[in-house]
């Protein structure tokens, strides 16, 4: 079973695709957040093997985004 972390700043959105992707018999969404900071926090709280992400963000946070996922992608995958 594939446990995600949904990362997207839009809720709706956000909440469409966790329904839409709890659906599915090998996937369950462990935990949602809408923000580059959330998902810190939440990375390590959830164990999760798939973060799935869309975000949109200014220069200097994509480059934080690419760093975090950098420093946790031996963990899940993104």
């Amino acid at each position: 079973m594939l446990r995600l972390l949904l990362v997207e700043d839009h809720i709706l959105f956000r909440d469409a695709l966790a329904l839409t992707l709890n659906r599915q018999p090998d996937m369950e969404v462990a935990g949602q957040c809408g923000s580059l900071a959330e998902c810190r926090s939440l990375a390590d709280a959830f164990a999760v093997s798939v973060g799935v992400a869309w975000l949109d963000l200014t220069s200097f946070e994509q480059y934080a985004w690419f760093s975090f996922v950098g420093a946790v992608a031996e963990r899940f995958a993104v």
